[in-house]
């Protein structure tokens, strides 16, 4: 696993986040295998998980995975992404990416009343 980064970093909950993930082989034979994504809150406990396909890559090749995060109902406070690429019965170093993650802003709406002078 090459990089991991969350888009937005920063945003409301029930916003969608794009997770995206660098799968890359920098060994001298083919690879294929999966990569597995976790969504931790501050405690640690799991939030959100997936699990993706990893197509074969040839040696010194690289592909990009995305994962939509659909945030709604999130609590707010910061979140660890967290990342690992399984393959032939090894798994590269977790990566890490942390985000943020506010409750939406909430507006009331008064009626007006307006009076015409006389």
């Amino acid at each position: 696993l090459g990089a991991l980064a969350a888009t937005p970093a920063a945003f409301e909950a029930g916003t969608q986040v794009d997770v995206s993930a660098v799968c890359s082989n920098t060994g001298t034979v083919a690879i294929s295998g999966t990569l597995a994504l976790e969504v931790r809150d501050g405690g640690g406990a799991v939030v959100e998980s997936w699990r993706q396909q990893v197509p074969t890559l040839a040696p010194g090749s690289a592909t990009t995975l995305h994962q939509a995060w659909d945030t709604a109902g999130l609590v707010a406070g910061k979140y660890r992404i967290v990342g690992v690429m399984r393959f032939d019965g090894s798994a590269t170093a977790p990566l890490t990416a942390t985000v943020s993650a506010s409750s939406p802003e909430r507006r009331l709406y008064l009626p007006l009343a307006l009076r015409r002078a006389d």
